[in-house]
């Protein structure tokens, strides 16, 4: 009875791997190897030949057409065998490096309690001495480096949202907090921070295996003595660096443009530079995973591959697609009317919003209204928010405008103690271990239990952005664009099949924020569309920028209420057809038009001891 069942289990494995060859659009070896995590060298050659040619047995038209222009010959398969065991050290690893440093935290947090406990009654028995007036030297508050300023997380501590989804922090920090030591403590020097704006904030690259610890004073020294350069390894995990759009495909096309063409010449460009390590921008960066950031202001990069003629035509057909919304004059009016009042006095506003909210009608919904009652109720109203810290910026400022958009829909809103569930579910086929990015903002609905991610928000302080030098390979451009593609490949895996659903991210960078769109209409397309830009006031005396900002943020509602709209139709859908099954994709069609990500790029030295002379 239990060899039947095991071959039932072995039967079953070999339809899932056959199905994946049949629909994956890259079935080559090291793609099957990157699935199915082998162990021993001849029998998962086998296995793949056997799979493989089952696959060509069962494909018909374009799937059998792209099977055969698989290369993978005995001597392909023995260089991708080499390779993928390359891979899987340096995958065991980085878990082990993992491992080690949580294990590490754990043991720190324990033996912080437990001294914090000794300290308690010690303090009992001597009660002469007063906790204001005797401290030890390492409890004395410590000022605090500009390195450390936008470090605290993200959740707003004055609004309340309808949203029971905001979840504690992890076990870990839990422990630190109750032993009077928090992870951004001075004396915690093996914390893995939750949020770290140096670092942790900009991941573009891997923070998932590495602890930032504080610095003391001997390793800055350190610093000054020793420079390390560095280069990056960016064909990691299970993106595909070359690939060809075959004719069934769906291209997009403007007129005579191929789009989809010149597109993937970019693309091929820069894997190129990125093989020789020659990587200039972020635009770069972002099309090694295809996506395409299409920016009318660009004047480099792919406008130059494109043209201004082809250009001006490409960015017509977008605006066709994506209709700007505008307020209508009496918005505008009010807009203009309580900026102007605000600006010489605040406390004007209050008789001007009660006379407006008797205007409206109990069933209507006035956002014009309800953001600015929101700026009012939050707003600091004596100071100027440049100098605010990160997480005083997001609850002060960027918060009370963003809020009312989502607190009466069917969206839920996240803020940075959650990870995306995305960017978990795309780290995790590359190993089960890692740990997916924290956007400082995000909303999905919910059906069911799946969360459907359609909105997310990279979030800089203007003091962050004034005092750092940002490096192309830091920045949150390239954040947000790998988690916008994340959260569209969650969405197409989970079954929702029409091509018109829209992610959307906001990039926050001071008081200049940037409005994005995501689609997938076209194979190997991701379009990163910049929708528009908006300005977040900086005081009371220019809450005129509002209007620009209310206009932008209706849009993306628009485009992401339209999203959850089409998430509920395809999941309505599968549970109708009943010939859908958990263990084959809903969507195939869809899942082929997909690309898989590169994983996060590893930063290798080049050489370890170069000292000032």
């Amino acid at each position: 009875m239990g060899q039947v069942k095991k071959k039932e289990v072995r039967k079953n494995q070999q339809n899932v791997n056959i199905d994946w060859i049949i629909n994956s659009p890259d079935p080559t070896p090291i793609a099957f190897f990157r699935l199915t995590h082998p162990t021993a060298r001849s029998r998962a050659i086998d296995t793949y030949k056997k799979c493989f040619n089952l696959a060509l047995n069962r494909s018909k038209g374009a799937n059998l057409d792209k099977l055969k222009a698989v290369n993978n010959n005995e001597e392909i398969m023995q260089q991708d065998w080499e390779i993928w065991l390359k891979e899987k050290k340096a995958i065991q690893a980085c878990r082990m490096s993992h491992d080690t440093n949580l294990q590490i935290q754990k043991d720190f947090a324990i033996t912080m309690k437990t001294i914090a406990g000794a300290t308690k009654n010690d303090i009992g028995e001597h009660n002469n001495f007063t906790s204001g007036s005797h401290r030890m030297k390492s409890e004395e508050p410590a000022e605090e480096d500009e390195d450390d300023e936008d470090d605290e997380p993200l959740v707003p501590k004055r609004l309340k949202f309808d949203n029971s989804d905001i979840n504690e922090v992890d076990d870990i920090e839990t422990q630190s907090i109750h032993s009077g030591l928090t992870g951004y403590s001075p004396n915690n020097p093996f914390f893995i921070p939750v949020k770290d704006d140096a670092s942790g904030e900009n991941d573009v690259f891997d923070s998932s295996y590495h602890t930032r610890s504080e610095e003391s004073n001997d390793d800055i020294e350190l610093e000054q003595k020793e420079k390390i350069e560095f280069q990056y390894e960016w064909f990691v995990g299970p993106g595909i660096k070359e690939f060809t759009l075959n004719e069934n495909d769906n291209k997009w096309t403007v007129g005579t443009i191929d789009v989809s063409n010149l597109l993937l010449e970019y693309r091929n460009f820069s894997v190129k530079k990125a093989s020789e390590k020659k990587i200039e921008n972020a635009v770069e960066i972002l099309s090694l995973n295809c996506i395409f950031l299409l920016d009318e202001n660009l004047s480099t990069g792919i406008p130059e591959m494109i043209g201004p003629a082809s250009l001006k035509a490409i960015f017509e057909n977008i605006r066709s697609e994506y209709t700007p919304y505008h307020l209508s004059d009496k918005d505008v009016i009010r807009c203009h009317e309580i900026s102007k009042i605000a600006n010489k006095n605040f406390q004007g506003c209050k008789s001007l919003l009660r006379k407006w909210q008797k205007e409206v009608e109990e069933n209507d919904d006035d956002l014009v209204l309800e953001v600015f009652e929101s700026v009012f109720r939050y707003f600091p109203r004596d100071t100027n928010r440049a100098d605010a810290r990160e997480d005083s910026f997001v609850h002060e400022v960027f918060a009370p405008i963003i809020s009312p958009f989502f607190i009466n829909s069917n969206l839920k809103c996240e803020w940075s103690s959650d990870v995306l569930d995305p960017s978990t579910h795309r780290k995790r086929k590359f190993d089960p271990v890692l740990q997916g990015r924290k956007a400082d903002f995000s909303a999905y609905t919910q059906i069911k239990s799946n969360k459907y991610y359609l909105l997310v928000s990279e979030i800089k302080s203007p003091r962050y952005m004034s005092s750092k030098k940002i490096n192309f390979l830091d920045c949150d451009l390239v954040k947000i664009g790998n988690e916008m593609k994340d959260m569209l490949d969650k969405c197409i895996e989970d079954g929702v099949n029409n091509i018109d659903l829209t992610i959307c991210g906001i990039l926050v960078e001071g008081f200049q924020c940037s409005v994005f769109a995501m689609d997938l209409k076209f194979d190997a397309i991701y379009r990163m569309i910049l929708l528009g830009k908006f300005f977040l006031p900086q005081n009371i005396h220019n809450l005129n920028v509002l209007s620009i900002a209310i206009e932008e943020l209706m849009q993306t509602k628009s485009i992401i209420s339209r999203s959850a709209e089409l998430c509920f139709q395809s999941v309505f859908q599968c549970n109708k057809d009943p010939s859908i099954t958990s263990t084959i994709p809903a969507t195939p069609i869809r899942n082929r038009m997909a690309r898989p990500s590169f994983h996060t790029p590893i930063r290798v030295p080049t050489n370890h001891s170069v000292h000032n002379s």
